[in-house]
This record gives C-alpha cells, structure tokens and sequence, in this order.
C-alpha cells in the first residue's frame, strides 16, 4: 500500500506524458509515411501533395488576410455571376507544390552565359510542354444573357512588399505577378459552363528582358485571384495594361469603390508552392558540367602576391609561424607552380559535388582549386546548402592556405550612381558594383595574419555603399543589439561568427540563407548567425546566381600566400544537397 502511494502522486503526469510521446511519435510516422507515398499527384503539371500540416505553425502572408484560412474560391459576384475558381484546376483546400526539374532534354542557350539554362516556369516550359489552365465553373444568375470578362492572376507572397501596406508605394510593383489574357464568355440566363483559362507562372510575366530566361519565376508561395467583369474598362482587365507600373492585386483592394472586390475570387498562396530547385544528385536534374552547374576554370582573380606564380620550394603541412619566419620555410628558394581554378577539379557523382585542391609531390607542384556556379538566377528565395568543408589546418596547427565561400552573386552590373560619394568603392577588376552575399570562411581577418589553429565565418553583404543613408559608414562598427556589425573592409557589411575548431570541418554542416525584400537571416546548422536589414547595408534586389568554392586566396585572407607550404595530400569540399526554395 505504501508503494501504491509513493507511486500515485506520479500516475497521471506519468500518464500525460506518455500520451504526448505517443502524439508525437505518430504525427512523425505520418509524416514519414506521407513523404514515403508523395508521388506525383498530377504527373503532368509535376504537383506533389504538402502535407496538410506544413502551414500550421508558418503562417504568410497574403492581399486578402480575411481569406487566409480559407479561401474564398466561390463567389456570387455583383455583375450577376455565380463563380466556383480552382486556379490549380484542382480543389483549393489541397496543399501543392511544384518543383522545378533541370532536365537533359530541356533546351539550352548557344551563348555561354550565367543564364544559359532553359526558362524556369510553372509548368515547365519544357517537360509539361503546356500550359496551366485555371478551371472556373460560371452561372448566369441574371433573367438575361450576359457576357462576363474573366482574368486570373497571380503573385509570390513569400518574397514580397505586402500590398497592405501603403508605406511601401512603388516597392509593391517589384512583386512577382502575372496575369493571364482576359477570356470572355457568353451565357444565356440560368446558363452555366465549365472556363478553362491558359496561363504560366513565370516566363517574364511584366516583359522586363528581352530573353525570358533571365527572369525566372520567383521561388515561394503564391496567391491567385479570378476577377470577372461584364466589360474591359478596368485597366486590369485590358491587354495593354504595363505590369510595370501596376500591381493587380493591390489594384483590387484600392477599388473597393467600383466593387472590383466584390467581383473577385481569391485563393490562399497554402495553395501552392514553387521551389526553384531541390539538388539531391539522385538523377532529377541536370548535372552534367557546363550545363546548369559550370566549373570554372583560369578564371581566378590572382593578387598581388600570386600573380607571378612563384611559390616557397617546400611541401609540408607541418610547420611553426618560426619555420615560416626563421626556419625552413623561411630559408627555401622560390619556385614556379601552376595556379588557379582548373575545371578537372570539379566533379559530380551521386555523392555529390567534389571540390578538389589536390596535393603536391616534388614531381609537380600546384597551387589549385575547384569552383562551381549554378548557371541559372534567381531574386530571393531560402538557400539551402549541405556541405563538408576542406580543413583549413595542418599538422602544426597553421594554416594551409584554403579558404571558403558560399556566396550568392550578381548576374549584370548596373550603371554606377556617379551622384553617390561612395561610387568609387568599386570592385578593382570589373570596375562595377555587383551585389554579394557570403559566407566567408577564413584562418585570418582582413588585416591581420592569425597563425593558430582556429578558423572564423564572416558572413558579409558586398552592397559598395549603394545606399549612401545607412547608418552604419566606412570604417564603422555598430552593435544592432544582437550582434555587431562593421564596414571592414568599407565595401561590405559584415558579421564576424565564432572562432571554427579544425573538427568542426570532419562534419557536414547545413549553410542557409533567407534571402527576403527587406531582411537577409544567415543560418547555420539550423541557428541563425546573423542578420542584416536596411538600416546598415543595401538589401540586394537584382538576380543572383550561387557561386561555391575552396579557393587558395583571396583579398586580406593571407598577404603572405606564396610562402605557405604547398600541402602534401588532396584535401576536397563535398556538396551534397542544395534548395532553393
């Protein structure tokens, strides 16, 4: 009876406790399960299914926030119609998601460009061959024939100035959104018909470029809207509106006055997803070298210590900062070595992406690296790259002269804002300001030679002081409460992370970046290690292309270079998984 009462007080927390394991012991095996049977749900448009509690706890934004939870597909508008919209032509209560294949039948541009794949698109441009048709079921409700005008449009709200918010102003026309063509049909009264509507999302929907390649659909989620009219006078409802210059979805919140609203049906972006790529190097994609992925190769950017190509006559990566000041690295002669980005140091297996910096041997020497970029662009989205990165250190505790970027980079250069008193911070090489977001793994800082053990991330946006109104200046360092940030060198905004132990490279590790309007959040392992918004850097707002290397120099990394020890084994970077999404 005692051991009953010491027991007791325990039982029902006991209880409580081993319900809540069960829960979620079985919400996992749901999952589990539900990915382990997500094949395609329409093998033609490639939809999968997301699991139906993707959206619980991640709530987006929308136009409508009234129609969030549920959307209002079925309408009986004030023109007399009765409307039942399906912009998937599947029920809106369904959770879709699409994600763009890279295919080796697609079509490629001749030229070799950075945006030389095919048109990104929904439905692809080249395996759906088709277009998306947006299914609407109209009733005449009206004791009269009626023709009744229908447009359907759509917007990424995942990456966006929300059209709420009236302070934005002209940003919201940097959205992401289309329309279809304005279909008419005529119904007698009382008749009903089923409307399919064509249409794409993507393939330059404001006719920015002459090339539609270059201005890919936006990764994230979208919104959609049917609008039915009994004429065209509404500049959405016209061919020769300029997209340009007018937002259609906050076109239709502004015109509560005309009613456009009460005309409109709107569908939630849980509806439907875009991801712009999942890279699991199953065979999905593309990953044949010079396609989408493209090595580069004697492309470096060689600095004033390595541009001789002479390097200290010693391989070892065993060494002191004595031996490199007084000893033996210090007493060996120079010798001539190849050095730079080599293409056969890239390759691809089922494993991943291999970044070679091969070894030397005293029958021949190197100083070489791998590099690769993702030939198509992008403009915002969440980066997402699984890799393990090639050690930093030797058997001394030193540097052996590797560094690291995961970088996002832009495409085109602008013009240069002459009027600014920052446009002389320009890049040396290309005299241009291309915007860049990295993360930068080194064994030393800007200015000044480390010789231990221990590496740093230094997480940087390269904005050249585009905005002159920030209020963080060259030369600066601020705090922004949570961490501190500084213009050193002045062309960039930097966050310098915690100090790396050389096992920290023994390990895969998840490098995100969250790539929004007005915020960049940087990630690693799942915690976010810094932060940048406008206030201290220019957000970038142009396509980028990603951009990953383990390259044996770079600008302040090492102003001694050529004297480090070429390394006796090949050391690799391995890249296994990559989403942009």
């Amino acid at each position: 009876m005692k051991l009953v009462n010491r027991i007791f007080p325990y039982f029902y927390p006991l209880l409580v406790l081993g319900l809540v394991l069960l829960v979620l012991i079985s919400e996992k095996e749901r999952c589990v399960k539900f990915l382990e049977n997500n094949a395609y749900y329409d093998s033609e448009l490639l939809l999968r299914k997301v699991p139906p509690f993707t959206y619980v706890k991640n709530e987006m934004e929308s136009s409508f926030p009234e129609y969030y939870h549920k959307s209002k597909a079925h309408i009986i508008a004030t023109c007399g119609a009765d409307i039942d919209f399906q912009p998937l032509g599947h029920p809106v209560n369904l959770f879709l998601n699409y994600t763009h294949i890279y295919s080796p039948n697609c079509v490629y541009h001749t030229a070799d460009t950075v945006y030389k794949f095919a048109e990104v698109a929904f439905p692809n441009p080249c395996l759906s061959q088709g277009k998306l048709f947006a299914k609407v079921e109209i009733s005449n409700t009206l004791n009269k024939s009626q023709t009744f005008y229908l447009r359907t449009f759509y917007q990424n709200t995942s990456y966006w100035y929300n059209v709420n918010n009236s302070n934005y102003g002209n940003k919201i026309l940097d959205n992401f959104y289309g329309a279809s063509a304005t279909v008419a049909v005529t119904l007698n009264a009382g008749e009903k018909q089923t409307v399919s509507i064509p249409y794409s999302i993507g393939l330059d929907p404001k006719n920015e470029a002459d090339d539609h390649s270059q201005v890919p659909a936006r990764p994230g989620n979208y919104e959609f809207a049917l609008v039915v009219q009994t004429d065209t006078l509404q500049p959405i409802m016209q061919s020769t509106t300029d997209w340009k210059t007018v937002n259609p979805f906050a076109a239709i919140r502004a015109n509560r006055q005309n009613n456009l609203l009460g005309n409109t049906a709107y569908v939630n972006p849980k509806h439907f997803k875009f991801t712009f790529l999942e890279e699991k190097f199953d065979g999905t994609n593309d990953t044949a070298l010079g396609h989408l992925y493209v090595p580069f190769d004697h492309t470096e950017k060689k600095l004033c210590d390595t541009c001789t190509g002479w390097f200290k006559d010693i391989i070892t990566e065993d060494w002191t900062k004595e031996d490199f000041y007084e000893g033996k690295i210090a007493k060996a002669p120079m010798v001539k070595a190849e050095y730079g980005q080599r293409k056969e140091n890239v390759g691809v297996s089922a494993n991943g992406f291999r970044l070679l910096i091969p070894g030397s041997t005293k029958e021949k020497k190197q100083k070489t690296w791998g590099e690769i970029k993702m030939g198509q662009t992008f403009k915002y989205g969440h980066v997402t790259i699984r890799a393990k990165l090639a050690p930093m250190i030797g058997k001394g505790g030193t540097p052996n002269g590797i560094i690291h970027n995961i970088w996002l980079y832009q495409r085109t250069a602008d013009p240069i804002d002459t009027t600014n008193p920052y446009n002389y911070l320009r890049d040396p090489v290309w005299n241009s300001q291309l915007y860049e977001i990295d993360f930068e793994v080194w064994s030393s800082t800007y200015d000044w030679q480390a010789w231990d053990n221990k590496c740093n991330i230094n997480y940087a946006i390269i904005d050249y002081m585009r905005n002159p109104n920030v209020v963080l200046k060259p030369g600066e360092e601020r705090g922004t409460g949570k961490y501190s940030i500084n213009r050193f060198p002045e062309k960039s905004a930097n966050i310098l992370g915690e100090d790396l132990s050389p096992e920290w490279f023994s390990r895969f590790h998840t490098f995100e970046v969250i790539w929004q309007p007005e915020k960049i959040r940087m990630l690693i392992d799942g915690k976010e290690t810094a932060c940048f918004t406008p206030e201290y850097s220019s957000i970038p707002d142009k396509h980028m292309f990603l951009w990953i290397g383990s390259p044996i120099y770079q600008d302040g990394t090492y102003f001694t270079q050529s004297f480090i020890p070429f390394t006796e084994t090949d050391k690799e970077t391995i890249i296994d998984y990559i989403k942009i999404e």
